[in-house]
């Protein structure tokens, strides 16, 4: 039998560690439809608005719902959304490759992501109370998995259906099933429930930390809008300029891979000179690196958009620890709130930006697009030191 007692470390290795790998998989099939829209939009014929709209549908479901799992797994006790969330993910995305029509892809896709907004807000909140010692590395450790899946799917899904074609989507259900498994045997039932009787209404809970709640999910949102934008339609810019599927797949893997790596050093970085001074610091360095590419297109503005993705990502672990430790009786919801609500918000925006690029061009609108990080630092000023204070 395992031994997950970590009362000397604060810090529960095996929980932490199988929650991450579960997590590696959903976003690893949250990253998957960026990648695949040249060919899908190739199939189907579709334009750039009815492309943006499938990234919006996936994004609705995946992320803009977590706040309702959110609410649920604050009041449920056990497994529930943990286990059946990810089984519900990997039976669906495993059918998208099969698709006959534009109709049943929206409509799977909509299912697949209705999985991994389930999962999201209770393996966070699981995360963040099972390490409450040292909540924002946990956090990070577990984001940092999440955003690795985010940056493998490309790179493996790109050399996949290069190889075997579209229909051969099925087989990145394998190492799903395998992951669901290992939560089954290895996550404990959580004991969240005994933290919800400190809030009766998620009002009340809320509304001392409201205004520094929509500042960070205003960092969130406009954040996401970056980097989805980016992932959703670098991959048309790329392939319009002749780039190889495999060769756009590596570039968005290596974007998700430096974002994963900003998540961790961010967390590390806060804790030694200050959360507010390390959030503003990247998003200001996160402007000339992404404009870079828009000025001289190349390969060197390829390079700089994967080291802009680690900066942009770098308060991410930060915000969520925030939130926890502001209200811990709603670590779901706030979670949810921040993570998915805002990313979910982002995805929406997809659709208006695929419709704006086909009136001024994609990689105009793109231009104007990664501006937006003045917006994150703009709401980061204006946040109190007394709702960033790290209470770990």
């Amino acid at each position: 039998m395992l031994n997950t007692d970590h009362s000397a470390t604060g810090f529960p290795r095996w929980q932490i560690g199988t929650l991450t790998f579960v997590h590696f998989m959903m976003d690893f099939y949250s990253s998957i439809l960026p990648p695949l829209l040249p060919l899908i939009i190739a199939k189907f014929s579709l334009s750039l608005t009815l492309a943006g709209s499938l990234v919006s549908t996936y994004s609705l479901s995946s992320a803009l719902l977590q706040p309702i799992f959110g609410l649920l797994s604050d009041r449920l006790h056990g497994r529930v959304f943990i286990f059946w969330g990810p089984l519900f993910t990997t039976l669906f995305i495993s059918l998208v490759g099969w698709s006959p029509s534009y109709l049943s892809l929206v409509i799977l896709l909509f299912l697949a992501g209705l999985g991994i907004s389930a999962f999201h807000p209770q393996g966070t909140a699981v995360v963040g109370q099972e390490a409450k010692q040292k909540r924002a590395l946990a956090i990070s450790v577990f984001l940092f998995g999440g955003t690795l899946g985010f940056a493998v799917g490309p790179l493996v899904i790109t050399w996949w259906t290069s190889s075997y074609g579209l229909g051969s989507v099925f087989a990145v259900g394998v190492p799903g099933i395998i992951s669901v498994l290992l939560c089954f045997r290895f996550v404990p039932y959580s004991n969240l429930l005994r933290e919800k009787g400190r809030g009766k209404r998620l009002l009340g809970d809320l509304r001392f930390f409201l205004k520094p709640l929509a500042l960070l999910f205003t960092v969130v949102m406009v954040t996401s809008v970056v980097r989805l934008g980016l992932a959703s339609f670098m991959p048309v810019v790329l392939t319009e300029e002749g780039v190889s599927l495999p060769m756009v797949g590596l570039f968005l893997s290596a974007c998700a891979f430096l974002g994963s790596t900003g998540s961790m050093v961010g967390a590390i970085a806060s804790g030694r000179w200050g959360r507010k001074k390390v959030m503003v610091i990247a998003m200001v360095l996160s402007l000339p690196l992404f404009q870079y590419y828009f000025i001289n297109p190349g390969t060197l503005g390829l390079v700089l958009i994967a080291f802009g993705s680690a900066t942009i990502m770098s308060p991410y672990s930060v915000i969520v620890a925030i939130g926890q430790e502001a209200i811990p009786q709603r670590s779901g919801t706030v979670s949810a709130l921040l993570m998915g609500f805002g990313w979910g918000m982002a995805g929406l925006m997809m659709t208006p930006i695929g419709l704006i690029a086909e009136y001024i061009g994609l990689v105009e609108t793109l231009r104007w697009t990664v501006l937006l990080p003045v917006v994150a630092v703009s709401a980061i000023l204006m946040l109190s030191d007394r709702s960033l204070a790290s209470k770990d």
